[in-house]
């Protein structure tokens, strides 16, 4: 069961670290593994003041620093980008953005 928010305003990259922390966490045995396998692990559709839409958001690894990461599919690829090396002022794609289907 997909959960549809609105939020007020965008979160930061920061908020979105912790919340992969958190969420890393709360996961059941069978996502946990899907997870390890290095799959994205569906967890809400977001809408955010703004936008016109909603879009999911999507727990994953990144294929870098190996960090769990929430972030949305970007661009006409589905790019998923690592909220801990945007951090750093380097922009890495995670390749995990490669399993999301839309």
């Amino acid at each position: 069961m997909k959960i549809q928010r609105t939020f007020a305003i965008e979160t930061s990259r920061r908020a979105n670290a912790e919340e992969a922390k958190w969420r890393l966490s709360e996961l059941s045995l069978f996502w946990r593994i899907w997870y390890r396998l290095g799959f994205c692990v569906p967890l809400d559709v977001r809408r955010y003041k703004g936008w016109t839409g909603f879009l999911p958001h999507y727990l994953f690894k990144c294929s870098s620093c190996e960090r769990p990461s929430v972030d949305y599919p970007h661009g006409h690829d589905g790019h998923l980008d690592c909220n801990h090396c945007s951090l750093l002022g380097e922009r890495r794609v995670s390749s995990a953005g490669a399993l999301v289907t839309r």
